[in-house]
């Protein structure tokens, strides 16, 4: 598992993150490249790895609330 959530590089704005992840995975010896996304426990954007992303406990417990809530309004 990666980097708890609030240890991470904290961007401000999507535009911030995607800069900063396509200038690293510029880089020729990076084998796993980054991904960002919104956090919205920090109110901004973190990189990670995509397994990193996936395995964050506050991704997986968005993902379960955001099932339950199409639930509903279905």
């Amino acid at each position: 598992m990666g980097k708890p959530c609030d240890q991470k590089l904290l961007f401000p704005n999507a535009k911030m993150a995607e800069k900063y992840t396509v200038s690293y995975n510029k880089d020729p010896l990076v084998r796993v490249p980054l991904t960002y996304y919104e956090c919205l426990m920090h109110s901004g954007w973190h990189v990670a790895t995509e397994k990193q992303r996936d395995d964050n406990w506050y991704t997986r417990l968005q993902g379960i609330l955001d099932k339950i809530a199409s639930k509903q309004r279905s």
